[in-house]
């Protein structure tokens, strides 16, 4: 038995004894865990690495660049990643990203916070206590 699926099996055990689960869950949960652990540990080509450019700079004002594919988007989602077989958290682990990483352009960001400032939210839950 390979590694990733004794980690996987461990795992899953864990989370058995944690929630009820069926052998069938259990069996699932296993597999697909052993294959997300593959892929998170796998290292990155050099020469794809070389194509897709470099991690820090992949990120920019207006776009982001996948550098798994090459596609140039405002917003890296879970749906683009999962064709490639990683989550957002495996992308960032894999290329190097700091864990906290936007996967979306810069400006996209920028935008969000300063919609986030005009709200104000915090205010509205103190006057509401």
């Amino acid at each position: 038995m390979d590694d990733f699926m004794s980690k996987a099996l461990e795992i899953a055990k864990a989370q058995a004894s944690v929630r009820v689960m069926s052998a069938e869950e259990i069996l699932n949960y296993a597999k697909s865990l052993a294959s997300g652990l593959q892929n998170v540990t796998e290292p990155v080509p050099a020469d794809a690495q070389a194509f897709h450019g470099d991690p820090k700079k992949s990120i920019r004002e207006s776009s982001v660049t996948c550098l798994v594919c090459g596609a140039k988007v405002k917003v890296l989602t879970s749906r683009h990643l999962e064709k490639h077989g990683l989550t957002p958290d495996a992308y960032r682990v894999k290329f190097g990203l700091k864990k906290g990483t936007p996967l979306s352009c810069k400006s996209r960001v920028k935008e969000c916070q300063e919609r986030m400032q005009k709200m104000r939210l915090w205010e509205r839950k103190k006057k509401a206590s």
